[in-house]
């Protein structure tokens, strides 16, 4: 639901804009991310050799399946499915254009956030976990109240700043700053996360070390436990069970953004553009989801329960969704921008070269820097170019514009489109197997010593893979985590041209045909992905698909209408 109200008014060079946008969501989701029927995970473990020190070799996952041992089992289970979460937004603004002089104007204004803790429509129906203290927090029972006594921000300002100076006939400078604010996705500030709690919903997580079993098929799993609400509506988490924490104050992701271009018309009907463009993001996700696992295990020596952050505070042995909206990512860009226009011939280029950094969300909650690099769809230069050509050639055209209908048909309405991309290849982290992971928690990945770019490289060969003496990968030191950073390596190129040719017949003064023909990756370039990443690895830098979702084969496609 949606309320929005705007007032402008004009006071000599100033042009005045107040507003506001209220607000008003709700949701209701009944989740099975995890089977309700329960899903079962068998380990090579279960059956493999244990070694006086508690290790293990050899094992499969099939036979510890025919044994019925199962080795890790999880489930959602509900009590009711018909709890539900609502929010207020409330937003308001006021802005200014003023026009200081003819060659300049500036824009500058002020919007401010109110968007409030989500709340539940019935008392029990949604609880919020404290990791400060261990407990579920149920709405409207004692002392907390239906937001889980999460506080409000009333610090989310947005500020904006705009300028326009025409610094000659033919150039213009432009530069802006604006902060902007966001609600978020699946549960980072709203939804999916307090009515996807005990006493609603469990979500029933049942781990074990090693070798070890959580039961045997022969006896099932045991039954979902629901601690019943106290009197002081705090129920202690029990072991097992996965639930949802988010901070106590609202913590909303935040985005400052700034650029500076510059416009210049080379000619009446040309145009060139140059941009540097930046933005930082604040409280955001550590790596691509909105949640990571604050009970991750340190690594280290001793066993892995032990290593868990959460174990020894409260016994925690499960993992926790943690909506911590902690992280901040970059982005800067050079942007270049070419245009052409005539009446029968567009031109369009871009060229953008940029960098994107973030963090992943593995061991983020231990050492943050170890997942810091290019994002995964990071491409340092990017190319466009882009053409649509309606042949001057024709009746009623520049050129044989006196020819005759039946030639016509032939030679006139002819009309030609492309588009070519060609984008520096994706980054991808050298890493390791098992077997060669120095580190029992947190990324498995190498020590770089050498080289390993090759002189040719294809898809059987992208880099140089292997470990050890005459390689450029080592093994890292035990307990140390690689050298090698993430994203360090790139993969192929993307270059792709798409054409289409049209058609246009006049059969009557009122009455259109059109014939298209249209080829996807005109020049039939194999746009290779990216190749097996474990440098120990048999096939280690041997690339075996393409690149999606953008990548295909040359294909045609033809089409016909008419138009009356």
């Amino acid at each position: 639901m949606q309320f929005v109200n705007n007032w402008t008014f004009v006071r000599g060079d100033h042009s005045y804009k107040f507003g506001g946008d209220f607000r008003f969501a709700k949701n209701l989701r009944v989740p099975s991310d995890s089977h309700r029927a329960g899903q079962l995970f068998f380990r090579d473990a279960g059956t493999a050799l244990v070694n006086p020190d508690l290790t293990t070799s050899g094992g499969t996952g099939l036979a510890t399946f025919l044994l019925g041992n199962v080795s890790d089992f999880g489930r959602f289970v509900s009590t009711v499915t018909d709890a539900e979460e609502r929010q207020r937004r409330w937003y308001f603004y006021g802005q200014d254009t003023w026009r200081w002089s003819p060659k300049l104007t500036l824009n500058y204004g002020l919007r401010w956030e109110l968007v409030f803790p989500e709340s539940i429509v019935d008392p029990g129906t949604g609880s919020l976990l404290n990791l400060e203290t261990g407990q579920l927090f149920v709405g409207g029972v004692a002392d907390i109240n239906k937001n889980f006594n999460v506080d409000p921000t009333y610090k989310a300002f947005a500020p904006r700043l705009g300028l326009a100076y025409q610094l000659t006939d033919k150039t213009v400078i432009r530069a802006g700053y604006g902060r902007s604010f966001d609600i978020g996705v699946f549960g980072s500030i709203f939804g999916h996360a307090v009515t996807q709690n005990p006493p609603v919903l469990a979500f029933q997580q049942l781990d074990q070390e090693d070798f070890r079993t959580v039961f045997n098929l022969s006896q099932g799993p045991p039954a979902p436990v629901f601690p019943a609400v106290p009197s002081d509506g705090r129920i202690p988490l029990p072991d097992g069970i996965n639930a949802r924490a988010r901070p106590f104050r609202m913590r909303l992701p935040t985005l400052d953004a700034w650029n500076i271009t510059v416009q210049h018309q080379l000619s009446n009907n040309t145009s060139f553009e140059a941009s540097y463009v930046g933005n930082k993001g604040t409280h955001v996700f550590a790596g691509d989801g909105p949640a990571y696992n604050p009970n991750q295990p340190v690594a280290g020596p001793g066993p892995e329960n032990n290593r868990k952050p959460f174990f020894n505070r409260f016994g925690w042995t499960q993992g926790i969704n943690y909506f911590g909206n902690d992280a901040d990512n970059r982005y800067n860009a050079l942007q270049t921008k070419f245009e052409h226009r005539l009446p029968s011939l567009n031109i369009l280029a871009h060229y953008t070269w940029a960098a994107t950094r973030n963090n992943e969300d593995n061991y983020f909650i231990h050492n943050r820097e170890l997942g810091r690099g290019p994002t995964s769809f990071d491409r340092t230069h990017v190319f466009f170019f882009t053409e649509v050509w309606d042949l001057p050639i024709g009746r009623g055209k520049k050129y044989l514009t006196g020819t005759s209908k039946g030639w016509d048909y032939a030679i006139g309405g002819w009309q030609l489109n492309s588009t070519t991309s060609w984008q520096s290849g994706l980054p991808f982290t050298p890493t390791v197997s098992g077997a060669n992971c120095s580190v029992n928690s947190g990324p498995c990945r190498p020590d770089l010593i050498g080289d390993p770019s090759v002189s040719d490289q294809d898809r059987n060969q992208w880099f140089q893979g292997g470990i050890g003496p005459g390689t450029p990968w080592a093994k890292a030191a035990d307990g140390q985590f690689g050298n090698a950073k993430r994203g360090s390596l790139r993969g192929p190129a993307f270059f792709q041209t798409d054409m289409s040719i049209f058609k246009n017949f006049r059969i009557t003064e009122t009455v259109k045909a059109e014939f298209r023909a249209e080829v996807f990756n005109l020049f039939n370039n194999v746009n290779l992905g990216l190749p097996t990443t474990e440098v120990d690895n048999p096939n280690a830098g041997r690339i075996t698909g393409l690149q999606f979702p953008n990548a295909r084969m040359r294909q045609w496609q033809f089409g016909a209408r008419i138009k009356f």
